[in-house]
């Protein structure tokens, strides 16, 4: 009979247990919906926006970028993890890793202009960003500023 108790009274532990378990699971799959959404509507608007974008970590390494950087960067899905120094670019900027490492170091925007090798001009913005208290990576962007100059060569 004291073992009978016992047993009933291990059954309703895990019964509690498996409550808190459901519970968790519940909670688990709620925040996995919100991160799929804000993962969707990230994508959406990288899309959307038409502005390369390269996000890398302190390490330099890829991990994210927008579908408008492959035509500056050789970028591939599985280029995801990879440091941006192996990738070929066809940009005309020298001193883009020193200016990476700049940014993370001062935690400083940084913009200039910067040419491709077909002589496509670009605002470059290095923006570093944070994952709690510390500085964990950058978002390179460039956006194309072509245009700029037939505007101001038709306004002349």
């Amino acid at each position: 009979m004291a073992s009978n108790e016992e047993l009933q009274s291990s059954n309703e532990e895990l019964q509690s247990v498996n409550e808190e378990l459901n519970t968790i699971n519940s909670e688990y799959h709620e925040r996995m919906y919100i991160l799929s959404q804000v993962n969707a509507d990230l994508d959406a608007m990288t899309q959307a926006t038409s502005i390369a974008s390269v996000f890398v970590n302190n390490d330099m390494r890829i991990t994210r970028f927008t579908p408008d950087s492959t035509h500056l960067f050789k970028l591939r899905e599985h280029d995801v993890g990879r440091p941006l120094n192996e990738i070929v670019n066809d940009l005309k900027y020298p001193d883009l890793f020193e200016d990476l490492t700049t940014t993370i170091t001062r935690e400083e925007k940084l913009e200039k202009v910067v040419y491709s090798k077909e002589g496509v001009r670009y605002l470059a913005r290095l923006v570093y960003y944070r994952l709690n208290v510390e500085v964990s990576g950058v978002v390179l962007t460039f956006i194309d500023i072509s245009s700029l100059d037939d505007l101001e060569k038709n306004q002349c």
